[in-house]
């Protein structure tokens, strides 16, 4: 991104939106791999395991600036 390259954070709205849009894509892979009976729990896991650290890299990492 453009804006991280530059080293400035992103914007409360585009991480607002990056937060909502990965949240939305786990929710519905999660439900679609349950319904089609093929959600192992360690898959589970290890999906939500990944959209923590993706959220806690945009709330800690990407919206603050840093020195480029």
């Amino acid at each position: 991104m453009k804006v991280l390259d530059e080293g400035r954070g992103m914007s409360r709205q585009a991480a607002t939106s990056a937060l909502v849009s990965m949240w939305s894509c786990v929710a519905l892979s999660l439900t679609i791999l349950y319904v089609a009976g093929r959600l192992a729990p360690w898959v589970a896991a290890l999906i939500v395991f990944l959209a923590v650290v993706g959220t806690a890299t945009i709330l800690l990492y990407a919206r603050k600036p840093h020195a480029a």
